[in-house]
């Protein structure tokens, strides 16, 4: 994706896939989270040692291994007999 605005994101084609399959069964509000998560990454990554000024080119771009890491913290709420349940109803 090009960068649109503050928040850099560097996800290839195969990322996203991956991303997708690891996500199968998380619920809007649950992505939601692991994107907050996953943003956070680079934050934790920055040496804030030293008391220098920081800009925005000091953040590095949010990689699959944020989401990943992420995943770990953040887990789907709707369990797969809900998911079940939701699709019967909307047939």
């Amino acid at each position: 994706l090009p960068d649109t605005g503050p928040v850099k994101i560097r996800l290839s084609s195969s990322d996203w896939r991956t991303l997708i399959r690891l996500t199968d069964g998380y619920s809007c509000s649950d992505l939601n989270s692991l994107a907050k998560e996953a943003a956070m990454g680079p934050v934790r990554d920055l040496d804030l040692r030293g008391g220098r000024n920081l800009t925005p080119d000091d953040v590095r771009h949010i990689e699959l291994r944020d989401f990943r890491q992420g995943l770990d913290r953040v887990k789907p709420t709707v369990s797969a007999e809900s998911l079940r349940a939701f699709e019967h109803y909307v047939r």
